[in-house]
């Protein structure tokens, strides 16, 4: 047994003047109850449309945490029984996490973040590393099945660590305390020890309540003795200190440029080459398609609406353009240097509006491919979707002109988002293999192979589909990369469709690839979401995990940036939230957006990269500027360290979400 004093009172929630409400909802914020939860997040109920769900309400007399499934008029949702409040450092190790909790409902239901241990439970948690990563002690089930269990959580694996039967009645306050001192772990309910373990999975980190299912929470706080205060105290001044002089050696992110387009405001836009050598924006508005050169002049108009994301590179003078104008149901090619339409079909699959009013459409704008081993990719690749998560089935093939090349159908399982298709050359012969999600097809549509791991990622909950995709060949051989919805992150062997290795990582969203960690060696990102936003993990080619961090709990998505130019990328967040900026593999924020960036952007939105780009401007200096779209108008951020070409030698060469390492022969080849 161990003896723990409760010397300094590090976290607490003293509700006694907080007004009822509800708690730090994402589009409905009420600052009077949010004051009294300043250092604390709702992680499951900040993204995406989800309801807090966690709310201040008066009962017998004492301010307690509600956790509700829905409101009156909102269907309840499986992502809603899952809740938590999170509070605390990183650096907090030893110490005591106390609250008393009540269930409310016996019944919980999987969802995209658990569907293997699905109960109806209520506990504290402590070390908090990610929303997968913890100690969770607390009460599980109801009568004569309940028990009070001490669990170590890794993924979609939940350890007991140790348990106790006990006769679990609804609406009945427990008082749970959960000390981790050092490797040793206990668990006291009502005063009375009733778990016990040594397990050293978690060292360190954060603390809160969680619930599967409705409840109650009242009383929260976190304990220190005083000399674990002292070494904790000292541990996060030295990470303040290491951030510090890690974001002293990196070059400031200074405005070069602007171009106000907000006269067409709301749009979506793109960074285009322009057949004078220049760079220039276009613009997909409301109302038509705009292109407007570097310093915002405008060029030319159309009345044709749609979305226009697949863009060449110059060829003859012009660039193609091409896209679905969804409000129509059409196919368009736009010539790049008039806008004038050169060719326009109905579209062949369904392309209608979202069920969903706030997705814009259910479908994704065509891509760009080179099945037919032009100089330039000119294909374009049209995909079928009429579902809310926009997952297909269907591919359909274009040249620029429009002519079909081919179409297949029968692709399983589905692909997922507009990232979800990747092209590689296979063979050397300038025609692009096409990977479908996890399915391969020839340059003539032929479908080669499905993936082995199909079978999992179609029985899994909430899987089903490929988030996202990239080929590379970091190894020696190209290998598929996966961000495969809820089955993780998947390798796929790009010859013969097995299975490479499967890590569980949450709901796998988005992947991307960069030199994160200063050698100039690719490493691949893989962002979560559905339970699990925010959470970033670095992979090396073969597979190996090397780092994860959770910057905030709203992100899914970020590319990679070429800041420095010697060798090393950098990670962009950018969701709208107070942690935005550029980090380092090992999730350290290097450099920091001017105040108009984090003013500007959307306020918690994971998509925000999709109007965030990153990209060499002229032929000199290889380092990467950043457009960003703030309100209509588009700014251009740059290193604020001048150009030396002795060092900014780094150019990686970019394939949609991959970015494989590159240098400027004509300074060098890679130093070794």
């Amino acid at each position: 047994m161990i003896t723990f004093s409760k010397e300094i009172r590090l976290l607490s929630q003293p509700l006694a003047e907080c007004p009822e409400g509800v708690i730090l909802d994402e589009h409905h914020p009420d600052p009077a109850v949010d004051r009294f939860f300043e250092g604390y997040a709702n992680p499951l109920g900040m993204s995406h449309n989800h309801p807090s769900l966690l709310e201040v309400v008066t009962e017998g007399g004492e301010k307690v945490i509600r956790h509700r499934l829905g409101y009156p008029g909102l269907f309840p949702h499986r992502y809603g029984v899952d809740r938590f409040m999170l509070g605390g450092e990183d650096e907090m190790r030893d110490y005591l996490a106390a609250a008393d909790v009540a269930m409310d409902h016996f019944s919980s239901t999987d969802n995209a973040d658990n569907s293997t241990c699905v109960s109806a439970m209520a506990g504290v948690f402590a070390r908090f590393r990610n929303n997968r990563e913890y100690y969770f002690f607390g009460i599980e089930g109801t009568g004569v099945r309940g028990r009070a269990v001490l669990y170590c959580r890794v993924q979609d694996e939940y350890r007991v660590l140790a348990s106790r039967p006990l006769y679990v009645k609804l609406g009945q306050y427990y008082h749970l305390e959960l000390i981790v001192k050092g490797a040793d772990l206990y668990g006291y309910l009502d005063g009375e020890c009733v778990a016990q373990a040594v397990d050293s999975t978690y060292v360190a980190g954060k603390a809160g309540f969680r619930f599967t299912t409705a409840g109650r929470a009242r009383r929260f706080e976190v304990w220190m003795e005083e000399g674990d205060y002292e070494a904790f105290s000292q541990e996060v001044e030295a990470r303040k200190a290491m951030a510090r002089r890690e974001e002293a050696r990196y070059p400031e992110c200074r405005l070069v440029a602007s171009a106000d387009l907000s006269q067409y405001a709301p749009f979506d836009y793109k960074v285009v080459d322009l057949p004078s050598g220049d760079i220039g924006f276009l613009i997909c508005g409301k109302t038509c398609t705009a292109l407007a050169d570097h310093s915002g002049r405008v060029l030319w108009e159309s009345p044709i609406v749609g979305d226009f994301q697949h863009v060449t590179g110059v060829v003859g003078g012009t660039f193609d353009i091409a896209g679905i104008c969804k409000a129509e149901g059409k196919v368009a090619v736009l010539d790049g240097l008039t806008g004038q339409c050169r060719a326009m079909i109905d579209c062949p699959t369904d392309q209608t509006p979202s069920l969903i009013p706030r997705y814009r459409y259910a479908g994704w704008e065509p891509m760009p491919a080179n099945v037919r081993g032009l100089p330039m990719a000119r294909d374009i690749v049209v995909r079928s979707s009429a579902s809310p998560a926009a997952t297909g089935s269907e591919l359909y093939l274009y040249d620029e002109n429009l002519n079909l090349l081919w179409h297949r159908d029968r692709i399983f399982p589905p692909y997922g988002h507009q990232s979800s298709l990747a092209f590689y050359d296979m063979d050397g012969s300038g025609r692009d293999t096409v990977f479908a999600g996890c399915t391969r097809l020839s340059p003539d549509g032929e479908i080669v192979w499905y993936a082995k791991a199909r079978k999992f990622i179609e029985d899994i909950v909430d899987g089903m589909h490929v988030d996202s995709c990239l080929v590379a060949n970091y190894t020696g051989k190209p290998i598929l990369y996966c961000a495969a919805s809820s089955a993780g992150f998947i390798m796929i062997d790009t010859e013969t469709g097995e299975t490479i290795s499967q890590t569980a990582v949450g709901h796998a969203q988005q992947i991307f690839s960069g030199a994160y960690f200063g050698d100039g060696k690719p490493y691949l990102a893989v962002f979560t979401r559905w339970g699990n936003y925010g959470i970033i993990y670095i992979f090396d080619p073969r597979g190996r995990k090397v780092a994860s961090f959770q910057l905030d709990h709203v992100s899914e998505g970020g590319y990679s940036v070429n800041w420095t130019g010697d060798g090393q990328e950098l990670i962009c967040l950018c969701a709208g939230t107070p942690e935005m900026g550029l980090y380092d593999g090992f999730g350290r924020r290097v450099v920091r957006f001017p105040e108009e960036v984090m003013k500007g952007l959307p306020w918690r939105n994971g998509r925000n990269f999709l109007q965030v780009y990153a990209r060499p401007v002229g032929t000199q200096d290889p380092r990467d500027h950043l457009f960003m779209n703030l309100n209509g108008v588009i700014c251009e951020y740059a290193p604020a360290e001048e150009y030396d070409p002795a060092r900014h030698r780094y150019r990686p060469v970019r394939r949609l979400y991959a970015s494989d390492p590159g240098w400027d022969k004509e300074r060098g080849e890679q130093p070794v």
